[in-house]
């Protein structure tokens, strides 16, 4: 399986992709159960906890800065795809929309499936984070 999907970085690209990576030119959708379709009029985000309540709409979403950027990604589950396009919201403007307590430390990021995965708020703030 390894040569069809992914393969092992060649030595000019090893300074690029993480140790125990390999890489791919696909992009795989790895999830527990089924691959959830959501609609953007059903798509909601919702904020909570220690910030004023707020949910979002994808139509709302769209309505903040869009930026486009080249990076290159790689998934804890050890592939990477390199020379990536993206375009997305940086979590700095995002965050210019919401009203957060003094007290914010931490994010939790819940998922539609039910993965949940936490950062420092600096972490989750830093101008190279994205949603995309």
């Amino acid at each position: 399986m390894l040569g069809k999907f992914f393969q092992k970085p060649e030595a000019d690209q090893s300074d690029r992709v993480p140790p125990g990576q390999y890489l791919t030119k696909g992009f795989p959708v790895l999830t527990y159960g089924d691959t959830p379709k959501v609609s953007t009029a059903e798509w909601k985000l919702k904020v909570w906890g220690l910030a004023t309540p707020k949910t979002y709409t994808w139509d709302e979403m769209m309505s903040l800065p869009i930026s486009e950027f080249h990076l290159d990604f790689h998934c804890v589950t050890r592939w990477s795809r390199l020379d990536m396009d993206w375009t997305g919201i940086k979590v700095t403007d995002f965050l210019s929309t919401i009203e957060l307590d003094s007290k914010v430390t931490h994010v939790m990021q819940h998922s539609y499936g039910g993965y949940t995965t936490n950062l420092t708020l600096d972490e989750f703030a830093r101008m190279i984070i994205f949603l995309v």
